[in-house]
């Protein structure tokens, strides 16, 4: 009598006898992961060239009328930090899908560990906390 355990254990380790059909499924569902990831590495670029770009935008309609040549470094500092975060998620992501499609294809299962999850959500946190720095010094002077 099997338990739970020797079921995901054989439908897992047991990837070279299985059909193509599976492999493929396999290999869209690690598309679509991938997919997720580049399209919340363009949202953290997109995300960090407005915040950078704030500063200007404010001295424009007027808020900064008191202080003309204010550029708040923290604004720069967050929106070239979530930038850059947004392309190194691209090229973990990238290197990840590659790694995954090449055992998949080998009849290996791919491990996925939680560590990139973590990575962005800290680096995000930190951001954040400069994000608000920023705004502060903007409103508050």
């Amino acid at each position: 009598m099997k338990n739970d355990n020797d079921n995901s254990n054989s439908a897992g380790q047991n990837l070279r006898n299985a059909p193509e059909t599976q492999k493929t499924r396999l290999i869209w569902g690690a598309e679509r992961v991938f997919l997720a990831w580049i399209r919340t590495a363009i949202a953290l670029i997109a995300l960090g060239f407005l915040i950078a770009r704030l500063s200007g935008l404010l001295r424009i309609i007027g808020l900064e009328a008191d202080h003309p040549n204010m550029t708040p470094p923290e604004a720069v500092l967050a929106g070239t930090l979530l930038m850059g975060l947004g392309g190194v998620i691209s090229l973990i992501a990238t290197w990840r899908y590659r790694e995954a499609h090449r055992q998949i294809s080998a009849g290996q299962t791919f491990q996925h560990s939680g560590q990139l999850s973590i990575f962005v959500g800290i680096l995000v946190a930190l951001i954040s906390v400069v994000i608000i720095i920023s705004v502060c010094v903007i409103a508050f002077g």
